[in-house]
Parts: structure tokens; sequence; C-alpha cells
């Protein structure tokens, strides 16, 4: 994906989340989302 964006000049790669960021950072990412891993689960209602 990052090569892509890459060809494609994108300046962004937005992948990954709490589970799964030193993936996505090893696979380019430039955005990682990890809401979890800073506010903890969302309540469940």
């Amino acid at each position: 994906v990052a090569d892509i964006a890459e060809s494609l000049g994108l300046p962004e790669v937005s992948m990954g989340m709490t589970d799964d960021f030193e993936i996505a950072i090893d696979c380019g990412s430039t955005l990682v989302r990890v809401g979890r891993a800073l506010f903890g689960d969302r309540p469940t209602t």
C-alpha cells in the first residue's frame, strides 16, 4: 500500500490500529490509530 501511495504522490499512508501498529509501521504507515492504547476500551451500552 505504501508503494502505491508513493507512486500516486500521496504524502500520508494511514494503516494500522492499537493491536497491529508495529506491523503497520513496518509496512510504511505514516499514520496509525492508537486510541484504545491511550484511552482504553470503549464502554459498552
